[in-house]
């Protein structure tokens, strides 16, 4: 028996392992900026046009069905990517996840109306 090739093939598989690992983490970071590219576009487009906002907000001040839906949404778009992800396809998960992108910068895009572009750039 000859330990040294037995050493070199654990080696060889550790580096293996570490590139795929690698690999992994780098597309899990490259799908969350894009996402997050995505949630910035919204927010700005919805913060600064205020006949978008118009349709999340009602004349009381209020939140319109629409409103409601953007807000409550992501919590089941979440569930269901987490509950569905050995279930749906790998397509079905991308749409998702754009999906929630754009209904957390819709979200988001209240906070535009609030802060001055200024300090939200600041901080």
């Amino acid at each position: 028996m000859n330990i040294l090739n037995n050493t070199f093939q654990a080696t060889q598989s550790r580096d293996f392992q570490g590139e795929i690992a690698k690999n992994f983490i780098s597309n899990v970071f490259s799908w969350m900026g894009i996402a997050l590219g995505l949630t910035a576009l919204t927010a700005y487009y919805f913060g600064t046009d205020m006949e978008l906002i118009s349709l999340l907000v009602n004349e009381n001040g209020g939140f319109s069905t629409l409103g409601w839906a953007v807000t409550i949404a992501p919590f089941g778009l979440v569930l269901l990517m987490s509950l569905g992800y050995n279930k749906l396809s790998y397509t079905a998960l991308v749409l998702v996840f754009g999906v929630y992108s754009i209904l957390m910068g819709m979200s988001l895009s209240f906070i535009l109306l609030i802060y001055t572009a200024a300090s939200i750039f600041k901080t």
